[in-house]
């Protein structure tokens, strides 16, 4: 990609910025808006849960990378499943889900 098509996207990037976040913060001001933080505990001590990814159902997703996991987060319920991987020590790092939804 040439010099010139570098800078013509960050520019681009720059204008949507510039637009858009005033635009934004105009439409929200004035609202009432609440927001709500859920925190979970991850089953495993020190496993370093990382990358997490929203599934097809809703679920929560997340990487173990110092523990060789995966976890399973219901939103709903709040319970979480682990899921080893098998490949020993792969630090599993970052969660996609493919066409059918499997993570």
């Amino acid at each position: 990609m040439g010099q010139n098509m570098k800078h013509k996207k960050l520019l681009s990037i720059l204008i949507l910025i510039v637009v858009f976040v005033p635009v934004l913060a105009v439409a929200t001001s004035g609202l009432d808006i609440k927001i709500r933080i859920n925190e979970w505990d991850v089953p495993t001590p020190n496993s370093r849960p990382h990358d997490p990814a929203v599934g097809p159902d809703g679920s929560l997703w997340y990487t173990g990378m110092n523990s060789n996991t995966l976890g399973r987060l219901d939103a709903k319920t709040g319970k979480i499943k682990k899921y080893r991987v098998k490949i020993p020590d792969s630090g599993p790092h970052g969660l996609v889900a493919d066409k059918e939804g499997n993570i």
